[in-house]
C-alpha cells in the first residue's frame, strides 16, 4: 500500500503542480493544500476505531503419528556403511591386481615409416 500511495502521489503531484501554474498560485499553495490534506487525514485516522481483530482457526490439534522405533537401526546403518567400503575396497585392489598381472603389450612391427 506505500508503494500505490507513492506512485498515486507521484502522479498527482505534477498535475497539481501545473493546476496551481495555471491558476497563477504557484508551488507554494500546492505544498500548502498537501499539508491541510495530511492533517486531516491524520486527525481522522487518529480518532477513528481500529477494526476487530481477525483471529485466526482455533488451535490445531497436532497429528498424531504412531511411529515405533527400529531396533538396531544405527547399527544396521554402521554395518551396510562398512560392507559397503569393504567392497569398494576389494574392488580397488582387485583392479589394481588385475593390472599388475596383465600381460605386457606386444611391441607392433613397424615398417620404419613413421605414422
Amino acid at each position: 500500500m506505500s508503494k500505490f500511495a507513492i506512485n498515486i502521489g507521484q502522479f498527482c503531484l505534477p498535475l497539481a503542480i501545473l493546476l496551481g501554474t495555471a491558476l497563477d498560485s504557484g508551488y507554494r499553495t500546492v505544498f500548502m493544500l498537501a499539508e491541510i490534506l495530511y492533517i486531516v487525514m491524520a486527525l481522522i485516522l487518529a480518532f477513528s476505531p481500529y477494526p476487530d481483530q481477525v483471529t485466526g482457526p482455533k488451535k490445531q490439534e497436532k497429528a498424531k503419528h504412531d511411529f515405533k522405533p527400529v531396533a538396531n537401526f544405527y547399527a544396521a546403518g554402521f554395518v551396510a556403511g562398512t560392507a559397503a567400503a569393504d567392497n569398494a575396497n576389494n574392488y580397488a585392489v582387485d583392479v589394481v591386481i588385475s593390472a599388475s598381472h596383465a600381460p605386457a603389450p606386444k611391441p607392433e612391427a613397424t615398417s620404419g615409416a613413421i605414422h
